[in-house]
């Protein structure tokens, strides 16, 4: 089964995302970490999320990039936290910036290959469009990019929840 948990910034879907993940009858429950400790912000949220899912009995899995590329076994269930950090590390790369279309294609191809290794998968994502802003056009890629990833993966998932001020609404 696949879920995808969707929500803007600190609206929650990371814990919901947790208690789905942890009510699931599962043996082997993994957690795929895609943000990279670059500065004390990313760091202090790694933190948290660790804490967060202190004595859950996941075994965490740090991929930054190429998700279906992890080390995991073919059963189990997986938590994917996030894909708006899995997105910027694979369209902003020291070499230059990747195409939108061509990095969302690839970033649902990769979740769709891992999730089929998988019992289950937990997806969660965020609403970074919602924000009215007027910004350059690296951002308004990343954002068609996200919005477009979001799309594909709520398609092809079972269940779709959008998280809002801590509380989940069953989309799919």
């Amino acid at each position: 089964m696949m879920i995808l948990v969707y929500g803007g910034s600190a609206s929650g879907k990371s814990e919901y995302a947790e208690e789905l993940i942890t009510a699931m009858e599962s043996d082997t429950r993994y957690y795929i970490a895609t943000m990279q400790a670059k500065d004390d912000e990313s760091i202090r949220r790694i933190n948290r999320h660790k804490d967060m899912r202190r004595d859950k009995r996941f075994t965490t899995v740090e991929r930054s990039t190429d998700i279906d590329l992890a080390p995991i076994k073919e059963s189990g269930s997986g938590l994917l936290e996030c894909m708006t950090n899995l997105l910027a590390n694979e369209m902003f790369l020291k070499s230059g910036i990747v195409d939108s279309d061509r990095v969302s294609e690839k970033i649902v191809s990769d979740t769709l290959r891992l999730n089929k290794r998988l019992d289950n998968l937990v997806i969660v994502s965020g609403n970074v469009s919602s924000a009215g802003a007027d910004y350059d056009e690296y951002t308004l890629d990343y954002i068609r990019a996200l919005e477009l990833i979001n799309t594909k993966i709520a398609e092809a998932a079972d269940r779709v929840y959008e998280v809002v001020c801590g509380i989940p609404i069953k989309i799919k």
